[in-house]
């Protein structure tokens, strides 16, 4: 029978072994390390020619964007309808800077140095940016209206969006779970027909419940009858052994031969 102590000890050990298993499969992955920035360029103020997760300097801004993506998996989302990637990149570096996580926003934790904001963005996955209206200023199209919408496709970690339209071509960011759908409205029959059906599933319920209920009571009533009947079969026999020893044992006999 299991108990609370056992059930708490499995747990434990299923959890212990889902770390296991987790922690050697994170090692069994490459890492990719970038390359080591002295502290003081970590520091340097915001520039959109360094690294937004590790501080590295380059040359210009597509050096950068090449080191992101090569190191950090980073992609300019839509880079191709992106207007202006130094200054999205600008925008972020201040960000950054300003110990704000590019996907938590608003909702970033307290960090006290920027080392531990970096820190969180890698083992969170945050190294990316979610598009949305903030970044509208860096885009020649519309990032939230879902018009004018005519192909979405996934080319390797990139997303090719086809819009119609030059440069006012609108782009879907929702996800089609997130959007609401209008239930459709159940027309009297098939309600007419699912009342039925929930009715006789209702009488079938209650008609088994009564049925276990009325053999609970038969067999409840047999094992009374069947205890009374062993208790007064015990009784007969006990009255029928002390009978016996009456006759065997006259009143005032002793056990050993001696009447008083």
């Amino acid at each position: 029978m299991l108990t609370s102590t056992s059930l708490g000890s499995a747990a434990i050990g299923l959890h212990r072994r889902h770390n296991a298993k987790a922690k050697a499969m994170k090692a069994k992955e490459p890492t990719v390390k970038g390359p080591k920035v002295a502290l003081g360029d970590r520091d340097e103020d915001t520039s959109p020619t360094r690294c937004l997760f590790c501080g590295h300097p380059s040359e210009d801004v597509d050096a950068n964007v090449a080191h992101m993506e090569a190191t950090h998996h980073f992609f300019v989302p839509m880079k191709a309808r992106c207007s202006n990637v130094e200054g999205l990149l600008l925008y972020l570096s201040r960000k950054v800077n300003g110990l704000v996580c590019l996907v938590c926003n608003e909702k970033t934790r307290a960090f006290h140095t920027l080392d531990a904001l970096r820190d969180h963005m890698r083992e969170s996955n945050h190294e990316r940016i979610v598009l949305s209206v903030e970044y509208n200023d860096f885009y020649d199209c519309t990032l939230e209206d879902p018009d004018n919408m005519q192909k979405v496709e996934i080319d390797g970690d990139q997303l090719v969006v086809a819009a119609g339209g030059d440069k006012g071509g609108r782009v879907v960011l929702r996800k089609e779970a997130d959007v609401p759908r209008a239930r459709p409205r159940e027309s009297e029959q098939h309600a007419q027909q699912r009342k039925a059906i929930l009715a006789s599933e209702n009488a079938a319920l209650v008609a088994a419940r009564k049925e276990q209920r009325e053999l609970t009571t038969v067999e409840r009533r047999q094992q009374g009858e069947l205890t009374r009947r062993s208790d007064a079969e015990y009784q007969a026999l006990q009255l029928k052994v002390s009978m016996r020893a009456n006759k065997l044992h006259p009143k005032g006999y002793d056990g050993e031969g001696t009447l008083y």
